[in-house]
């Protein structure tokens, strides 16, 4: 991130809602260069949230505005940190997008692709800036460094690509509502789970290794751990091939474990015509491994700090709002998360591969 002197000027930033990771929000609040506007509420906040909002503006010495569009009417900011629940956010996110006023919002950002629709609309109206909090793909320095490496040719043209996201403490923390659900899905399908919260890492973080978009997907899903999700027809373990540009081919698994001591497991593999290049939490923390083709010895690794991205998000949206450029993860990231997702669930649902419908470009 760049500091004071690069660029005094500051950057007017609303926070609307607190649903999900209030951290970001933290971030783009307590930035050198933010000026916190106001921190505003929606139609339909729960009490709860209404409360620790005002908290939230409290803390920060700013003022809170119980309903957004008093705001844009009256003061519109620079841009806004929108933390809303999927199903409240896309009216939300297409009138301040309409307006040209730049967004960074919670994952997954809507709850359907026909209001991914209706958003992508509204941005190219407006042709602000849009990024999302999905921090590992673009900002964390050991993805970084292996893109390098790929890009440098170390496992020469990428053929197969891989990403697992099992995330822990099952029992302790799991939705209370499905997330995202096409309405042309059937009654008894499963969507809205753990893969509308955990594929985009995937997705966005396949495409970014390999400089490959997905074009067709053929998946899976179960819901085998929590009563709740069945009830919900949610599920709670999602895998899917991938069948990516320049035939490559990839992997993708997103879950919740049902133990509430297991630790989160992220890991990611690429393989190429010449080596392969993998990184597993599990293992030493910053180790990339990277192996020449035909031999098991290792021409290189890379000790990096590891991070994971969570860190820097706000920070590089406030930034990207002030220097005038796009902010790391880019918007079209951040449609190609919900993009693959739709086509995921539409797979799972059929039973048969279906095409990722690309909405933003």
């Amino acid at each position: 991130m760049s500091n004071l002197n690069d660029n005094p000027r500051k950057v007017r930033i609303a926070v609307i809602g607190l649903w999900g990771h209030e951290c970001y929000a933290h971030q783009a609040a307590d930035h050198y260069a933010t000026e916190l506007a106001a921190v505003c509420g929606y139609e339909g906040v729960e009490k709860s949230e209404a409360e620790r909002l005002r908290k939230f503006a409290e803390d920060k010495g700013t003022r809170f505005v119980p309903d957004y569009r008093k705001l844009l009417e009256q003061d519109a900011p620079e841009a806004c940190v929108v933390m809303l629940p999927p199903r409240q956010a896309a009216a939300v996110l297409a009138e301040i997008m309409a307006r040209g006023i730049h967004v960074l919002s919670e994952k997954p950002f809507v709850s359907s692709l026909a209001e991914a629709r209706q958003v992508a609309a509204a941005w190219g109206k407006g042709k602000g800036i849009f990024s999302l909090c999905l921090p590992l793909p673009k900002y964390d320095a050991v993805m970084l460094d292996a893109r390098r490496r790929i890009e440098a040719g170390e496992i020469g043209r990428p053929l197969h690509a891989n990403f697992m996201y099992l995330q822990g403490k099952g029992p302790l923390y799991i939705a209370r509502e499905p997330h995202f659900r096409d309405a042309d899905l059937p009654a008894s399908a499963l969507s809205g789970g753990e893969a509308a919260m955990f594929s985009g890492y995937a997705a966005v973080a396949l495409e970014f290794l390999t400089g490959a978009k997905i074009e067709k997907v053929f998946a899976r899903t179960g819901s085998f751990f929590y009563e709740s999700y069945q009830q919900k027809k949610m599920e709670d373990l999602a895998s899917a091939v991938l069948k990516m540009q320049g035939g490559v081919v990839g992997l993708l698994t997103a879950a919740r474990t049902p133990s509430p001591s297991a630790p989160t497991i992220i890991s990611y593999e690429i393989t190429g015509e010449t080596g392969q290049l993998s990184w597993d939490s599990r293992r030493a923390a910053g180790m990339i491994d990277v192996y020449s083709a035909c031999s098991d010895t290792q021409p290189g690794c890379s000790r990096v700090a590891a991070c994971g991205g969570y860190d820097s998000v706000g920070a590089d949206f406030v930034e990207a709002v002030r220097d005038g450029r796009e902010a790391r993860l880019t918007g079209k990231e951040a449609f190609s998360s919900l993009e693959v997702l739709s086509a995921l669930y539409r797979s799972a649902a059929t039973g048969e591969e279906a095409a990722v419908e690309r909405i933003a470009g």
